[in-house]
């Protein structure tokens, strides 16, 4: 049954030759592919980036091709904490129990971290881990399973110089933390400021590299997952005043709202166009950042001769809806906040991008499969869509948002829905219910459930089925 707790075998794929990851890294390419038994696996988890900004990424976006890019990505709960609980355990939101910031009732005992070190992987975090952490044990606490672990203490907020002042109130609890933070480093805290050289991307990227480096001792799982392009947008200072001649092209449906939708979607305001672009200007100057922590690790695995025996995945944790439904964050089941970018590298012969729809409770059994790791997991391995043997998985997104705090204006109150290749279904707190036909409305504006009371009966127990299990 769709959605059922599946036990990834563990079965080894060929890796594929990652050599052509090399193009302006290091001028050269690998010509064999070599199969081993434990291979790296390296996680790059960006923050709050929307679909289709991965052409803002120049190192990224020219090896595309080495990879396959799943065009159709969604996540389960489109909130970074629920979405990282997902990443590392490949469980629903109803799973992990963790559907809002709030993560101090995460289990850490069964992740990929734990198989992965029982397995014999040197393991490491750097970056943003859950909301919260350490949960009031101290810097200290490391979770189980890591063998280093450089995470941001609570979640400092930063100093924001980039936002747009008109929207402070809705960004002011997306506070990201590029300067002035807190890092737990393997057991001890340290502090950074708000000098060049304190700026997190780079500081986390060098913790990265110094782990990546130690990659002909044992095969390793590392998890980079850095703020940007969270809010207050902060861009390294060499990156600032990129793109300041461009002019973004808004999201389909900014400013629009869907009929029928729930009075709290119908109550919203739209925004400025010069704020909004603003915003994603200064999105693409953060992005830049990561971009060349991402290749700088790739000159690394190359020149230690492991780039060949990596599986790289880069993923997004949630979108961002930049004013579509007159929205602008995350937090809702619309496409502007579920759709992510997602891309795996490692397998031969590998496709290039597939339609299939598939969701973030898939990505950590792909993990699992890809190393031969046994994992038990809600999700599906997407092997079977990379190499080309199926076309998609048959099987719809399970997606949520549970409000943060009852009463709370800024955010959008509880709902549940699935999305298939053609109907996104969404049942609202309160009862209201939308449907949307995505082959006629991509843009999620017109409810078509009245029209389709068989479709709208259909989806309803598919969601109540996927929801108990």
């Amino acid at each position: 049954m769709a959605g059922a707790r599946r036990v990834i075998s563990g079965t080894q794929p060929r890796l594929r030759c990652a050599g052509a990851l090399l193009l302006a890294a290091v001028g050269f390419f690998a010509t064999t592919a070599l199969a081993v038994a434990k291979p790296n696996v390296l996680v790059v988890m960006t923050d709050d980036q929307p679909y289709g900004t991965v052409s803002k990424m120049p190192w990224l976006s020219a090896h595309a091709d080495e990879f396959t890019s799943f065009r159709e990505a969604h996540t389960n709960n489109a909130l970074c904490c629920p979405a990282r609980a997902t990443a590392f355990t490949g469980l629903y939101d109803q799973n992990t129990g963790i559907d809002t910031l709030n993560a101090s009732s995460f289990d850490p005992r069964y992740t990929l971290a734990t198989e992965f070190d029982a397995a014999g992987y040197r393991t490491g975090l750097f970056g943003k881990y859950l909301n919260g952490y350490p949960f009031g044990r101290g810097s200290n606490y490391i979770p189980p399973g890591w063998d280093r672990f450089a995470a941001f203490v609570n979640r400092t907020a930063a100093n924001g110089r980039a936002a747009p002042r008109a929207l402070a109130r809705e960004l002011e609890a997306e506070g990201g933390a590029y300067y002035d933070y807190e890092l737990a480093i393997t057991g001890r805290s340290r502090r950074y400021g708000s000098k060049p050289g304190d700026y997190s991307t780079d500081v986390l990227a060098d913790l990265a590299a110094r782990f990546i480096r130690n990659a002909d001792e044992e095969p390793f799982l590392a998890f980079y997952t850095p703020y940007g392009p969270h809010a207050n947008y902060t861009p390294a200072p060499r990156h600032k005043g990129l793109y300041a001649d461009t002019r973004p092209r808004l999201p389909a449906g900014f400013n629009r709202r869907s009929t029928d939708s729930p009075g709290w979607w119908q109550r919203r305001n739209g925004y400025s166009t010069d704020l909004i672009r603003s915003v994603i200007r200064a999105q693409w100057q953060t992005l830049r950042s990561e971009d060349q922590a991402f290749r700088r690790f790739a000159q690394i695995l190359a020149r230690q001769g492991e780039l060949d025996d990596t599986v790289i995945v880069f993923l997004s944790d949630n979108g961002y809806s930049l004013g579509a439904h007159r929205w602008l964050k995350k937090r809702c089941l619309y496409d502007g906040c579920s759709h992510v970018p997602l891309m795996i590298r490692g397998l031969e012969p590998q496709i290039r991008s597939t339609n299939a729809l598939v969701s973030n409770v898939d990505v950590a059994p792909t993990i699992a499969e890809l190393a031969g790791v046994p994992f038990e997991a809600d999700g599906e391995s997407l092997t079977p869509l990379m190499d080309g043997r199926e076309a998609t998985l048959d099987r719809p997104v399970l997606m949520h948002t549970a409000r943060e705090y009852v009463g709370d204006r800024l955010h959008p109150p509880d709902a549940w829905g699935l999305r298939t290749d053609r109907w996104k279904y969404i049942e609202h707190q309160g009862g209201d219910v939308d449907l949307f036909d995505l082959r006629v409305d991509p843009m999620e504006l017109t409810d078509a459930s009245l029209q389709n009371p068989d479709i709208v009966k259909e989806m309803s127990a598919q969601l109540d089925a996927m929801r108990a299990e």
